[in-house]
């Protein structure tokens, strides 16, 4: 019984290995890391930075977003460099930026700050909905 088991299980590998190294000679798909053909362009895609590093930009209004919101528009005005802090000394612990509102920001909205600049993000907890859900 053990030997046709072994038997099986050569004759699966064998076969397994067979199978891997058939090819009709065509590609099927192509290698994604390769580079294309000398014949074909490529159009690299637009980036989205509106600025280069280090290029000026203005700190956008993004009081009484919540933090996932003023991130996205902070880094839509080029700015990816911004930190949390919270206004409750006792709260320090800011794990799900979605959870807590932007009070105010350092440097303030509408200051001319470079892109290497970092950005403060004065937050308080959002309260819980007190409201029966319906």
């Amino acid at each position: 019984m053990a030997r046709r088991a072994l038997t099986a299980g050569s004759l699966a590998a064998a076969l397994s290995l067979a199978l891997v190294g058939c090819s009709n000679g065509e590609e099927t798909s192509p290698d994604p890391a390769a580079p294309p053909p000398a014949d074909q362009t490529v159009e690299e895609a637009p980036t989205s930075d509106p600025a280069e590093e280090g290029e000026p930009v203005t700190v956008p209004d993004v009081t009484g977003l919540d933090g996932r919101d003023a991130e996205d528009a902070l880094e839509e005005a080029g700015i990816t460099e911004f930190e949390y802090r919270s206004v409750d000394p006792e709260d320090d612990i800011i794990v799900a930026p979605g959870n807590w509102v932007v009070e105010e920001t350092d440097p303030e909205a509408g200051t001319e700050i470079t892109t290497e600049d970092t950005v403060t993000l004065q937050v308080s907890k959002l309260e819980e909905s007190t409201e029966p859900s319906s």
